[in-house]
């Protein structure tokens, strides 16, 4: 496996309610330097909900993508709170964006360690 880069410094350039984005300084193996910006999302992770309907249907939402500058069909998302399971944020979501509950939920969780 190549080996990672270094870091040699992150800067916040910008935060927002939802989100930060960063400038991150990197040193490869090879001694090139570069500079590259992230967004990072909320500190406790996020979550996406694919709510599969006892017919076998998908529920999916209508909502404003302001980015597209139109209304489109998603799955609910959103942040993790502080204080949520992973379980506990997606139910939460569901209920909020959807109305409904789910009576099983099968997770699928991919954690992103962050060495810095």
């Amino acid at each position: 496996m190549p080996q990672l880069p270094k870091i040699r410094h992150t800067r916040q350039l910008a935060r927002t309610r939802v989100f930060q984005i960063e400038q991150v300084s990197l040193t490869f193996s090879n001694g090139v330097q570069a500079d590259y910006e992230r967004i990072m999302g909320p500190p406790g992770g996020g979550v996406i909900v694919v709510p599969m309907m006892s017919d076998n249907k998908l529920l999916m939402i209508r909502e404003y993508g302001v980015g597209a500058e139109r209304y489109e069909l998603r799955f609910p998302t959103g942040g993790i709170e502080p204080d949520e399971s992973v379980h506990d944020g997606a139910q939460r979501e569901l209920r909020e964006e959807t109305g409904y509950a789910a009576r099983q939920l099968q997770t699928e969780v991919s954690l992103k360690s962050k060495s810095t």
